[in-house]
């Protein structure tokens, strides 16, 4: 289910969501959308993972831009609460990651 939410995702925003081997990262301007579709899915929100982009290429993990939600999964809570969690703190970002990496897991 998570390949077709990525599948989704990429074909929708073809510009703004980069896929390689091991890694999503999507465009901080959609993470409000990828967030829906996820959620729509039944996926599960573990975190999410902020990254700085360079103009040369280069891709930096920002530690200050990352939620962890691994606690509200072991307390088995609703996944509107993971998603609205996620939501709430993404709004409180302000200028920091260009790039998300979103943390999902199968339905259970």
């Amino acid at each position: 289910m998570e390949d077709e939410f990525i599948s989704a995702l990429a074909s929708e925003f073809p510009d703004q969501v980069s896929v390689d081997e091991s890694t999503v990262l999507i465009d901080i301007k959609i993470v409000f959308e990828a967030l829906d579709k996820a959620q729509q899915l039944g996926l599960r929100l573990a975190g999410l993972d902020g990254f700085r982009s360079d103009p040369d290429g280069g891709l930096y993990p920002m530690l200050d831009f990352i939620i962890d939600l691994s606690p509200l999964l072991e307390q088995r809570a609703a996944l509107a609460e993971q998603y609205d969690s996620a939501r709430k703190i993404l709004r409180n970002w302000g200028t920091g990651p260009d790039l998300v990496e979103l943390v999902l897991l199968e339905p259970s």
